[in-house]
Parts: C-alpha cells; sequence; structure tokens
C-alpha cells in the first residue's frame, strides 16, 4: 500500500473518530451552548472538519518526523486557523449573513472580526481537536505507516 493511501485511510479514520466524538454529548452540548444559530452548526461542523482531514493527510508524513511535543503545538495552531476558517465561514450560513458580516467588517474593522472568531475559536476546541488529531496520525505513521500490507 502506498504512502499516499496509509495516510488517506490513517486521516479518514481519525477524523470520524473525532466526528463521532464532536457529534455526542457532552461534546456537541458544549457546541450547542456556544453555537445557538442552528443555520451555523452544520457549516461549522462539515468546514471545519474538512480542513481537519485535508490537514491530518497533508501534514502525516511531516508529523511522523518530529517530536510528540512540536506536533502536538503545530496540531493546536492549525486547529485555531481552521476553528476561525470555519466559524467565519459559518456566519455566512444565518440569515443574512453576508450582509452581517459586511457590515461587522466596515463597522469594526478585520481585527474586530479575527478577535471575536479567535474566540469562538478557542472556546469551540478547534485547536485542541486538531493537535489530538496530528498526535493520533504521529503514532499511527510511526507504529504502522512503513509496515501495513492489504491482505
Amino acid at each position: 500500500m502506498t504512502s499516499i493511501v496509509r495516510r488517506l485511510l490513517f486521516a479518514l479514520m481519525i477524523t470520524a473518530v473525532l466526528l463521532v466524538l464532536w457529534l455526542v454529548p457532552p461534546a456537541s452540548e458544549w457546541f450547542r451552548a456556544f453555537v445557538k444559530l442552528e443555520p451555523m452548526r452544520l457549516p461549522y461542523t462539515v468546514v471545519y472538519f474538512l480542513i481537519l482531514f485535508g490537514l491530518v493527510v497533508s501534514m502525516g508524513g511531516w508529523s511522523k518526523r518530529h517530536q510528540i511535543a512540536f506536533v502536538l503545538l503545530v496540531g493546536a495552531g492549525l486547529g485555531q486557523v481552521a476553528g476561525m476558517i470555519a466559524i467565519f465561514i459559518a456566519n455566512l450560513f444565518i440569515p443574512n449573513g453576508i450582509a452581517r458580516t459586511a457590515a461587522t467588517l466596515s463597522q469594526d474593522g478585520m481585527f474586530a472580526v479575527f478577535a471575536t472568531d479567535f474566540t469562538v475559536a478557542i472556546v469551540l476546541g478547534g485547536w485542541l481537536l486538531c493537535a489530538a488529531a496530528m498526535a493520533a496520525m504521529k503514532v499511527a505513521m510511526s507504529r504502522w505507516g512503513e509496515s501495513l500490507k492489504m491482505s
């Protein structure tokens, strides 16, 4: 099995497990407590987990070559950025979301939008999910990345 196929399989399994954990209580209750608007929930989840999957696939080989502490740190940073992107995009799905986002940008500026999305992303824990996913990918690639055989 080629290296990219292994990475895709590992990334798919890791992302699927984290998605299931995200969709069951208490994580789902945490998410609902901080994302009150129903139209934002599905877009946030879809965008975040697609980005997470892409990050885990693309960083799989990299994570194998680095120390676990560095992998966790980089994973947390990438997860924070992924969460901010997902929350920004999810804002566009609320009623008049594009107009509201444009009005906020013109009234408060980009820094205010950045600060708000940064804070929401921290609270939602995307940084933690990505750090865990990157660590899981490191373990999977280190243990089974070279020796996995298809029967």
